[in-house]
């Protein structure tokens, strides 16, 4: 997932992860983790980037390309 809100660019760092779902600190919009849709219908329009993540021979390696 990116490393920041789209809401307002906060840092996702500090955030809450509860279940499937990804909380920002800063204004506690939540995002699911598997796809990055925004879980409150009224906010729908801002949500994460998901990108694909793969391990190769003990190494990861991030698609930096939004797959959804």
């Amino acid at each position: 997932m990116d490393p920041t809100c789209p809401h307002l660019g906060s840092p996702l760092t500090n955030a809450v992860v509860t279940g499937a779902t990804l909380e920002c600190p800063a204004h506690w919009y939540a995002f699911d983790l598997d796809t990055g849709d925004n879980v409150h219908p009224g906010w729908a329009d801002c949500r994460l980037g998901v990108h694909a993540v793969e391990l190769r021979g003990g190494d990861i390696w991030v698609d930096l390309a939004v797959i959804a």
